[in-house]
Formats: C-alpha cells, structure tokens, sequence
C-alpha cells in the first residue's frame, strides 16, 4: 500500500495565510455554488492573493481529492471574487488545518477492469449549468466489504459548459466527459501492455442508462445526438458496461455538491484518505 500526502505544504500555506487554531470539519458549508451579488468584490491586491492561495492549493488536491469540489468551484471566481467566496476560501484553509496530516492510500488492485463513476448536478450554478463529478479506479471504490477495494486513479469536479435542459442531458455530459478520460487511459495502458479487459460505468440516473442502452433518442434528446451516440456505441461493441449505481453507493456524488455530516465522511473513508488521525 501507498501513503501520499503533502503536510510540508500544508504547512507552508496556513503559515502564508495565519490559519493556526482555526478549524472547520467539513470543506464547505451546503451553498457552496450559491454566488452572493451583492458581498463587496476584493481590490486588486485581494484578487491577487486569492488566485495565489488557490494555486498552491492546486498542488495540494493530487493527493487529496476530498478538496477537489470546492477548489474546484473557487477557481471559476477567480479574478471576480468578493468577500463571500474569500470567506469560503478561508473555510477552506480551516479544513485543510484541521486534516493536514490526512493521507492518500493506494492499495494495490487487479488491472483487468476500470471502474468508472459519474454523476451530476442539475442546474446548481447561477448561470443554471450543471456540475459534473467523475472518479476512476480500479476495483471497486463503492463498497468496503469488497476485497478488491478500488485504488484510486483520477477524478473531477467541473462546471459544464453547455446548459443542460434535463438532470438526463447533465449526466450524459457528465458520462462522456468520464468516458474520454477511461478510453485516454485504456490506450495508454495498451502501450505499455497492459490491456484492459472491461470498462465498468457506474450512473444513478435510471433513464440516462435507458436511453444510451436502448439507442432511441426522444424529441427533447435530438440535440445531444453526437455524445448520445457516441457512448451507446461503446455499449453496443462492449467497450464499455453500463450498471446502475444507488445514489447512496455513487462515489461521484461527492464531486458534484457539496456535502456534510455522516455522507461527508462516509464518502472520504471510501476515497482512501486516512480519517482516523486529525490535528
């Protein structure tokens, strides 16, 4: 097993920001995306600092994925941020302090089959776009009773681009954008041969999995033709199995809100990190 973190880092940067007794338990509170328009934008200087802080913590989040959702919401203010979003930045650092001693394990795992996890958020941003969350790993990162427990790979959380007029449209965006990576990876694998038997995609969207598996695309569907296409194909060749995945057990859930209390830890503990030791 491997042990990753970053503590000198951490470190480093609560000592630039003077976060010493501070604390917080969780990343963010519950309106992470809510946007207030009318908090007080930072001058020049504060939007400096803030775009400073959150790329040192950019290094941070490759070892620590439970901060990737809300760094990642924090980057689109960049450049526009108001005191709101400084307040959630320095929330931010308050967790970071309390859990900077935190690790990242990987586990050794089977390479025959890519666990795919996506997920999305309908229409959480002020703009009304939704967010996409995805994680990869092999072996199955969903259950802890598994012996195979899944070592994690990559994940994401990010805004999407277009506008999705249905939480189906959203997760199909939020599938391919999870399916490019997973094909990116197979063939990577390939050349140093290693080959993968099976791609796994995990979704909670019971219609999203019926309409790609079934090929028939509604009125209200024609126009996400080519990324609808595109994944029934892969299903069809079996590049790639689709199952359905209980909201509760969706690991991606994590990337595309931001969560609290007992489903916060839960989904941590299933990410690897190490939650036994806080300081």
């Amino acid at each position: 097993m491997f042990e990753l973190n970053q503590v000198g880092l951490i470190d480093d940067i609560m000592k630039d920001n003077d976060i010493k007794e501070c604390v917080a338990v969780t990343p963010a509170n519950l309106n992470l995306y809510y946007v207030d328009s009318e908090s007080s934008p930072l001058d020049k200087n504060g939007q400096k600092n803030f775009l400073s802080v959150l790329m040192k913590i950019n290094y941070v989040v490759m070892t620590r994925p439970d901060l990737v959702p809300t760094v990642s919401f924090l980057c689109t203010r960049s450049g526009k941020a108001n005191k709101d979003d400084l307040w959630k930045l320095q929330r931010l650092l308050r967790y970071m302090n309390l859990t900077r001693s935190r690790s990242l394990f990987i586990s050794p795992a089977s390479l025959d089959v890519l666990n795919v996890y996506c997920d999305a958020s309908y229409a959480v941003h002020e703009d009304f776009r939704s967010q996409t969350g995805y994680i990869l790993s092999f072996g199955s990162m969903h259950d802890l009773k598994s012996s195979d427990h899944g070592s994690f790979v990559a994940c994401s959380s990010k805004k999407q681009r277009p506008v999705a007029k249905s939480s189906s449209e959203a997760e199909l965006y939020s599938m391919n954008s999870a399916v490019d990576l997973a094909l990116w990876l197979k063939q990577l694998l390939a050349e140093l041969k290693i080959h993968l038997k099976e791609i796994q995609v995990f979704e909670d969207n019971k219609s999203t999995i019926a309409m790609i598996e079934s090929g028939t695309m509604t009125k209200r569907s024609t126009h996400i033709g080519v990324r609808f296409f595109f994944i029934h194909d892969l299903i069809t060749t079996g590049v790639l199995k689709v199952s359905y995945l209980p909201t509760d057990e969706q690991i991606a859930d994590f990337f595309t809100k931001s969560l609290i209390g007992k489903k916060f830890r839960k989904f941590v503990h299933l990410l690897g990190i190490d939650n036994s030791s806080l300081k």
